[in-house]
């Protein structure tokens, strides 16, 4: 058997981190809400192990990733109560029937003037019910090292139950008001199995449960679960996926992650990869290192040729037949995606509108404005627009914040600085100019489906009021794109302000920009603000419901520059061509303004039976006017226009 190198799900290639967003770590900084604080953890951690011997086995039951950091509470105070727990579900009750838990393992936290973990007694506990009284309870004492695992045995083991959940989970008391003491992996998990935490409340004699598993992770906690019958040779693929779009018979990749749920070590595993009609590719191989129960690989599989263009998409499915050489006992060995496949040419070049969610008062803010200021003048808006949307936090207005593009926030993580790619991905760290580019790119490799050029006109009584004129153009021929598609139109401005800038960076030994030479509060301008949008949700008819391949067909939409736009030489028209099925970004284009208003380019009442002659920038006529920004006269009507 050959052996196949499998990536570590920690560390996502390459392929599916930046191209495709398979659930990757998310190094947020500040959760919108602002209830919590957090403390980097140190960059190698102790992490349970399993055991295995001939009678018996034991596992790990992690639904953790690795620890990132701890956080703390705002208004929190010294004795303030808190527990945290995870969730064996009723499945994997019923998964693990007759075998026991035997330890409750977590992790010390920090704080944050100490440098020491000062909560020196904990208590572990087992509860079938968050709200009722746990059935098992013990304390444990620690010591002073931060981010220790502690792995407390328990004096009497607990028999899991077939079909009945059961929590697993510890309980404290602050030492200082200053205590990190939330250890999380800073994932946004899709379940809220594992983000359980509780504050208790002294009026009630309770805890109060809540969950911030989308926001902040789950708590770094875990179950030692040992028997004589746990489960082996159990893979099931929970991630999957591929080029979303590509041209018949171009070569396309697929990746999918697989995760241990087993209690025996895998070392190879074999599987099957299925792309709509082709026949199925069998492959196999030993991974470079084992897994242990809750580890997951990554399988990335290179030149997948489909060669029928469809509108329909295409499904790419994968499934682990075999693990160790035995056969898979998962339920769900297998997943599925899919990709649209297009006819060969007949795809346009994606554009990418980059989408930041900021604000003035986000102290980690600053190094997404690195970032963004980076692309902005080294694309200058060709093929790749920045568009900064500023949100509110509870307690605190942000100046540029505008209520139209406060949906676009809904596709982020919760947390700023961050930003979405075409309404269709998250930037994996917008705090990382580099890998930031590299995504980006990936995502403007891939044809797209459709294309909006724009064409804008002044109104010669208020040049504020602006016409625009979308021309789109797509792959296939439609009789409903009225109902898949939409246009929407943005207003960003550049120049706004000055504002302070809250900057965490003040001082920092690590170079962010120059941010880190700043004080903590800064007098700036801010670039590429969000201004109006009109619509969020698309505009209803603005495509028709019949559309032919590759001809044209052009919309226009009348804008008034509101208010909040001070200058409209700074000013720019962002025309977005939405699927109102997925939400995403199909395709994307930006119209400066500036020159209109520079260059006194506001137009006259149009004269449209007379005929349209066109200018480069330089004032020299043009016959056949491609490629390029040029100035249309048509009769006592000025306006700029993109080829």
């Amino acid at each position: 058997m050959k052996k196949i190198i499998f990536v570590l799900a920690a560390a996502l290639c390459g392929f599916a981190a930046s191209a495709f967003n398979l659930e990757a770590n998310k190094h947020l900084s500040t959760p919108i809400g602002g209830k919590f604080s957090l403390d980097r953890a140190p960059e190698a951690l102790a992490t349970p192990k399993a055991r295995q011997s001939r009678a018996e086995l034991s596992l790990v039951y992690n639904l953790a990733s690795e620890p990132y950091g701890a956080t703390s509470m705002k208004g929190q105070a010294i004795g303030n109560k808190f527990a945290l727990a995870h969730e064996l579900n009723a499945d994997n009750a019923t998964k693990f029937a007759g075998n026991k838990i035997t330890s409750i393992n977590f992790y010390t936290g920090t704080n944050s003037a100490t440098k020491k973990n000062q909560i020196k007694t904990y208590t572990v506990f087992l509860t079938k019910d968050l709200q009722g009284e746990p059935f098992y309870s013990q304390e444990v004492s620690v010591g002073t090292t931060p981010y220790s695992l502690v792995q407390a045995t328990l004096d009497s083991a607990y028999t899991i139950e077939a079909g009945v959940p059961v929590y697993y989970g510890i309980k404290y008391a602050l030492a200082s008001a200053s205590d990190s003491h939330i250890v999380v992996d800073y994932v946004a998990h899709a379940t809220s199995e594992g983000g359980w935490y509780a504050v208790y409340d002294a009026t009630k004699n309770t805890y109060s449960w809540n969950n911030f598993f989308d926001q902040l992770g789950y708590s770094c906690i875990s179950a030692t679960i040992t028997g004589e019958n746990l489960p082996t040779n159990i893979a099931e693929i929970d991630a999957i996926v591929s080029t979303p779009v590509v041209e018949a018979g171009n070569g396309f990749s697929m990746a999918f992650r697989f995760v241990n749920l087993g209690a025996n070590d895998i070392s190879s595993i074999d599987f099957a990869i299925k792309v709509g009609e082709n026949d199925v590719i069998n492959q196999g191989g030993e991974l470079e290192s084992p897994l242990s129960f809750g580890q997951s690989a990554v399988v990335p599989f290179d030149g997948v040729v489909y060669n029928t263009a469809s509108k329909e998409p295409v499904q790419v499915a994968a499934i682990v037949t075999k693990v160790n050489g035995q056969p898979n006992k998962s339920l769900k060995p297998g997943n599925a995606t899919s990709t649209l496949v297009i006819p060969s040419g007949g795809g346009f070049k994606k554009n990418v509108v980059i989408e930041e969610i900021t604000g003035n008062w986000c102290g980690y803010c600053p190094a997404g404005i690195v970032t963004m200021e980076g692309i902005r003048e080294k694309y200058n808006y060709e093929g790749i627009i920045p568009v900064c949307v500023h949100v509110n936090q509870q307690g605190t207005r942000d100046p540029m914040y505008n209520s139209s593009y406060a949906p676009v926030a809904n596709f982020g993580s919760g947390s700023v600085p961050d930003a979405v790619l075409n309404r269709s991905e998250l930037a994996n760290n917008i705090q990382d100019a580099a890998a930031t580019e590299e995504q980006v790119l990936a995502l403007a490799s891939i044809p797209a489906i459709g294309k909006i050029d724009l064409d804008v006109t002044t109104d010669a009584e208020n040049p504020r009021k602006i016409t625009i004129a979308a021309t789109t153009r797509f792959t296939f021929d439609y009789t409903d794109a009225d109902s898949i598609y939409a246009l929407s139109f943005g207003i960003t401005e550049c120049n706004v302000g000055p504002y302070k800038q809250t900057n965490n960076f003040a001082g920092s030994s690590t170079p962010v920009g120059g941010w880190e030479s700043q004080p903590s509060s800064v007098s700036m301008t801010y670039n590429d603000v969000a201004r109006q949008l009109d619509k969020f949700e698309g505009i209803a008819g603005s495509i028709p419901a019949e559309v032919s391949a590759q001809t044209p067909v052009t919309y226009k939409h009348t804008m008034t520059l509101a208010s909040n736009i001070k200058d409209p030489h700074n000013a720019r028209v962002i025309g977005y061509l939405q699927n109102l099925k997925t939400k995403a970004i199909e395709n994307v284009t930006s119209f400066s303004l500036a020159d209109f208003f520079e260059a006194g380019l506001e137009g006259v009442e149009a004269d449209n039976n007379a005929p349209a002659e066109y200018y480069n920038l330089q004032g020299i006529r043009v016959a056949n006017p491609a490629n390029g920004i040029f100035i249309r006269r048509q009769g006592t009507k000025t306006s700029k226009i993109r080829f």
